[in-house]
């Protein structure tokens, strides 16, 4: 029998996830190297502030939050805003630890979401560190960030109160027409022990990476076929007799189940993509309110090129003059031209049989 050779490519879902991850573990390896190069420089209360750089580590011992003599409470009062995500509590207010005692930097202490956050404070507005204990073990660590939307938008907020406590508010703030804010950089409270830790989750998603790439077998990917070529080849008297009867029935029933395989085969394509939409979809709720999580964006672009591709591969397999060109080209044959062909023969088949029972119906008259 005569038989055709074909490619057929198997991307497992293993193999999708384990890419996933090893891109995850090295976007995450970077980032913990760098973390573990700035930690061997932590810099202290006498660093110059505006040569400090994104990634920096600062530790000190004294900060004064910004903030007020409020007149009703008779308290110092930090001032503060919030800004809640979907599992967030990102908590903004400016410190000052440096020379300049007028300038002040954004200071983001992200909780999470049920916890209140109550900086603690002396008379002057410097906080007491042993009274805010879950914010901050032995000393004020601070690790410096790329000032976001949420850092320029409570700078913007703090600059509209320090003009109304300079005219008087209800919260009287020392010298604020003189105080300023350093623009491009920010704080953000951390944890050593937990920045030293990336590198750790880094190598182990590295090694989920290897073991999903391995049990998705991706020497397997590309596998070679071996098809019979399926020739319709039927012959027949100028009146059928008995055995074109039996002969044509039997290649109709043949024909019909291929037709209902490839049927199957357009109904799975058609799935694959209802499939991929609620992917693309729940993977993409996720990332929008899971926004720390950066690699969550990466898994909503791979699944979102996935869902193209099923796309593709859906347009690519039905019976127009464009796909069977293609398809010819790269040695295939798309479903519905198949399915078309079979239809054509079953109606080549359904006339043979039609033909002699009405010679053996004349026959018999």
């Amino acid at each position: 029998m005569e038989v055709k050779k074909k490619y057929q490519i198997n991307i497992r879902i293993f193999l999708v996830v384990g890419v996933f991850f090893l891109i995850w573990g090295i976007v995450l390896l970077s980032d913990a190297l760098t973390i573990r190069k700035n930690l061997k420089n932590i810099y202290d209360e006498n660093v110059d502030i505006s040569k400090l750089k994104e990634g920096n580590y600062v530790t000190v011992d004294n900060v004064k939050v910004l903030g007020g003599w409020h007149r009703l409470m008779n308290s110092y009062v930090p001032s503060m805003s919030v800004m809640l995500t979907f599992t967030r509590e990102h908590n903004f207010c400016a410190i000052n630890f440096g020379t300049d005692h007028n300038k002040y930097m954004c200071l983001e202490i992200e909780e999470r979401l049920g916890k209140d956050i109550e900086l603690k404070t002396d008379d002057n507005g410097y906080i007491l560190l042993e009274d805010n204990e879950e914010m901050f073990r032995d000393s004020f660590d601070f690790k410096v960030v790329k000032m976001d939307s949420g850092h320029k938008g409570f700078v913007n907020g703090e600059k509209s109160k320090l003009r109304s406590a300079a005219n008087g508010g209800v919260i009287a703030i020392e010298n604020s027409k003189d105080i300023s804010f350093y623009d491009g950089i920010a704080l953000k409270v951390i944890d050593y022990d937990k920045e030293r830790e990336v590198l750790i989750w880094a190598l182990s998603i590295l090694f989920c990476a290897v073991v999903l790439i391995i049990a998705s077998k991706p020497w397997n990917i590309v596998e070679e076929k071996y098809e019979p070529v399926r020739e319709f080849n039927i012959v027949y008297n100028d009146k059928p007799d008995e055995n074109d009867v039996a002969f044509a029935a039997e290649l109709a029933r043949t024909l019909r189940l291929d037709v209902l395989r490839y049927e199957d085969d357009y109904r799975e394509l058609k799935k694959n993509i209802r499939n991929n939409v609620i992917a693309v979809v729940v993977s993409g709720l996720i990332a929008y309110g899971i926004r720390y999580i950066g690699a969550l964006y990466l898994l909503t672009i791979i699944l979102f090129i996935k869902l193209i591709g099923s796309i593709v591969i859906l347009i690519f397999n039905n019976d127009t003059y464009f796909t069977r060109n293609f398809m010819k080209v790269i040695g295939r044959e798309s479903i519905k031209s198949v399915i078309n062909d079979r239809e054509r023969k079953i109606a080549k088949c359904d006339k043979v049989i039609s033909d002699g029972l009405y010679n053996r119906d004349e026959i018999e008259y």
